[in-house]
């Protein structure tokens, strides 16, 4: 070992060495960790090496031997870290639950020298209909074990029910007697929730199920409206409004059936059929363009009933 090997020895693993030591305490897994990989750089630890096996290890692998060991000693630190992280919130559960169960043995000491108090004004509450204040004064002291107790509680939550119930009801009858009769989706709706509310009142159920069916008739009529209407539009172009079947009906009457020029096209929904204004201009016999109009009924597949008039 050359006085070079020595110095730098001395001076890397000391420094591990240190290192180390400083972390024992807080992080031991990484502090055993650079611990051991100054051992592949202190003197003394290499003679004692050499004499125990005659072998000495080359420098590179003794490099290598560093830095895989102070990468492993990181990853060491890393671990205690988490693990501290881990020791730290479980002491804060720990303090949270026995905190807890000190404020709840307060509570229930509380309860105990105030009980009758607390019942009294519990029970005229009740009698006020002071269902919200009832289950306020009473609910920080659930965990006891009170027959009463739970019995007053179960009395306030019941009235609450009932208090925001009727409040519910209130509301959607003031909104039932603005809604038009005619708003069967709306009505059954509102029927439906207070037949949730009032499942003993029949009038509600009554209700719920008229609007239900009318609602039910108004959604089949408007959707045989939409289907209808589909049909009526598929009969004219998107590109310019005209009428397909009235257009190939005067096109086979032109004279110059490439002249044809589409002008204008309206339509009466008459139910049944359809009264086509057709507008559009073509070449005469004497090649001049003249406007022609045709009038003709069609029926709601497209087809050509009738014509009316054609000049």
């Amino acid at each position: 070992m050359t006085l070079a090997d020595k110095v730098i020895g001395w001076a890397l693993g000391g420094l591990l060495a240190t290192f180390g030591l400083t972390l024992l305490f807080g992080a031991p897994i990484g502090g055993l960790l650079f611990l051991c990989t100054a051992l592949f750089l202190l003197p003394p630890a290499r003679s004692f090496l050499h004499a125990k096996t005659g072998r000495t290890l080359p420098s590179s692998s003794r490099r290598w031997g560093v830095i895989i060991g102070v990468l492993v000693a990181l990853i060491g630190v890393g671990v205690d870290s988490q693990m501290r992280e881990v020791r730290a919130a479980q002491e804060a559960e720990q303090q949270r639950i026995a905190k807890e169960a000190e404020q709840l043995k307060e509570r229930a000491l509380e309860f105990l020298a105030s009980r009758d108090a607390l019942f009294y004004e519990a029970r005229r509450d009740l009698e006020k209909k002071a269902f919200d204040k009832v289950v306020s004064s009473l609910s920080p002291y659930r965990h006891v074990d009170d027959t009463e107790l739970n019995e007053l509680i179960a009395a306030g939550v019941a009235g609450q029910k009932q208090q925001r119930a009727a409040e519910q009801e209130k509301q959607l009858l003031a909104s039932l007697n603005e809604m038009p009769q005619g708003a069967a989706g709306l009505r059954r709706d509102a029927y439906s929730t207070l037949s949730k509310l009032r499942p003993e009142n029949a009038q509600y159920k009554t209700e719920h199920q008229k609007y239900a069916g009318l609602a039910k008739e108004e959604e089949q009529r408007a959707q045989a409206a939409a289907e209808r209407r589909k049909r009526v539009e598929a009969q004219f172009s998107a590109w310019d409004g005209s009428h397909r079947g009235l257009e190939r009906l005067v096109k086979q009457s032109m004279n110059d059936p490439d002249s044809y020029e589409h002008d204008q096209t309206k339509f009466v929904d008459k139910g049944d059929y359809l009264v086509v204004f057709m507008t559009f201009r073509g070449r005469n016999g004497f090649g001049g363009m003249v406007r022609n109009e045709v009038v003709a009924n069609v029926d709601l597949n497209g087809n050509v009933l009738e014509v009316l008039s054609q000049n």
